[in-house]
């Protein structure tokens, strides 16, 4: 039986500018803290029997999670800026095979690092590295077989001004590096394409 898996993702996060951007300095550090809350399904069955965790569109699970971005910009000697995210969460549990046992996705790291070029043209260039890394899953107390691991990517990425406040992202995720722990399914590469509109933008 084929499924369409959707996902439903509910983010809140508090942000907190220790160094504000601005025109001078160039430079931006912010740190965020927040929680992820549990909306999609996390019981999908198929003739009877749950199907694996990881291919529900949710988990089920109230996590916690922490985040910091730093920026510096070095316009007018050179139009380009630099930058570095990452951010860490911490999964909860959830009781999805009713037994008492709770299942658990292991913590995930993310380290994002790259620059942007900026242009006098509608397009402005991408390119950073993204690093994940995953720890194995808990069920029962116990790690689970086939889970976590370490991936490495490198994500060029265009953005095209339509107008001030429309923006269009087309970008890419190719991956360098993967030792992923067991036999596990994984991506080969990625595309996505994002829209943006900022209200407000003529003030």
């Amino acid at each position: 039986k084929d499924y369409v898996i959707v996902n439903f993702l509910s983010l809140f996060l508090l942000k907190y500018n220790l160094i504000s951007l601005d025109i001078v300095s160039q430079q931006e550090l912010a740190f965020g803290l927040g929680g992820k809350v549990p909306l999609g399904n996390a019981g999908i069955k198929s003739n009877g029997i749950l199907i694996p965790a990881d291919m529900h569109p949710g988990t089920g699970s109230y996590d916690a999670i922490f985040w910091a971005y730093y920026s510096k910009g070095f316009i007018p000697a050179v139009p380009v800026n630099i930058f570095i995210n990452t951010s860490y969460r911490l999964n909860g549990s959830n009781n999805r095979f009713q037994d008492g046992n709770a299942y658990r996705f292991g913590d995930e790291f993310i380290l994002n690092a790259g620059a942007g070029y900026r242009t006098d043209t509608p397009f402005d260039f991408t390119l950073f590295f993204r690093y994940r890394n995953t720890e194995r899953d808990e069920f029962a107390d116990s790690k689970v077989d086939n889970t976590g691991g370490d991936w490495l990517y490198a994500v060029p990425g265009i953005n095209i001004k339509f107008l001030n406040s429309f923006i269009a992202r087309l970008n890419g995720q190719i991956p360098l590096y993967r030792k992923v722990i067991g036999t596990q399914l994984t991506t080969t590469y990625t595309t996505s394409f994002s829209l943006f509109y900022e209200f407000g933008a003529a003030k």
